[in-house]
């Protein structure tokens, strides 16, 4: 039987526990849990607990005492104060029970007619507009910040597409810088070949012309010389000879 006080004093030490899972049972708790609310249930609560454990502390302390009259001559003991131990015994479990239910009774009806308050209702109220608007801000600063990402994005992306265009300037403008350099070169060169084919054109038109030129000399020399032979044969006297007859 002691020791079946000394776990019922442990429970009690414990009533705060008990009445929490009891609020989550009843569940009043899911509502008031992290609020003040919570704070003006708990108080007139833990009162009632101090009130009611006291006059049960008394009972069970004079049970104590009645077990020790009983323990000290326990040789004696005959069937009977036995049988008073164990009616003791069951009576205790059912102070015990008795109180369990008590308490929890006295807990949901302090924890009900708290709740049904007006302070509690508005209190309750003012947490569930705090939580939408603390809600609601920290959407619109997510919101904010994912705008902000967004357009750091947007540049990083204008920048790059700004860049890549730069350098697809630069290359097309090297391309092209090289293109005209090869089409000079080629305009040069081809230029080039024109002059030394005009020249060999010249040179073999000036050959002509200087064979043709040496030719009608040789030609005229020819001629002069013609005409100097034939010069001199019509200045020779011409001899005529006469066959005579007999």
């Amino acid at each position: 039987m002691f020791r079946s006080f000394r776990l019922l004093s442990r429970d009690r030490r414990h009533t705060g526990g008990d009445i929490l899972r009891l609020l989550w049972g009843t569940g009043i708790a899911g509502e008031a849990e992290g609020t003040e609310a919570v704070l003006h249930i708990l108080i007139p609560i833990a009162g009632y607990l101090t009130f009611f454990s006291t006059g049960f502390l008394k009972e069970a302390t004079a049970i104590v005492q009645l077990e020790s009259v009983i323990e000290w001559p326990f040789s004696c003991l005959t069937s009977s104060l036995l049988a008073i131990r164990r009616q003791h015994e069951a009576e205790l479990k059912l102070i015990e029970e008795e109180t369990a239910r008590r308490v929890e009774e006295a807990i949901r009806k302090i924890v009900e007619e708290s709740l049904n308050s007006q302070e509690i209702k508005l209190e309750i109220q003012r947490q569930l507009e705090e939580g939408q608007k603390k809600l609601i801000d920290e959407v619109a600063a997510q919101l904010e910040k994912e705008k902000e990402a967004a357009l750091v994005e947007a540049r990083q992306k204008e920048e790059q597409v700004r860049s890549e265009r730069e350098e697809l300037d630069m290359i097309l403008e090297e391309n092209r810088r090289r293109v005209e350099e090869a089409q000079r070169k080629e305009a040069l060169e081809r230029q080039r070949k024109e002059e030394e084919r005009y020249w060999e054109l010249e040179q073999i038109q000036r050959q002509k012309e200087e064979a043709m030129q040496r030719k009608k000399l040789v030609e005229e020399e020819e001629r002069a010389n013609q005409v100097k032979l034939l010069g001199k044969n019509k200045s020779r006297p011409k001899f005529s000879f006469a066959i005579g007859s007999k």
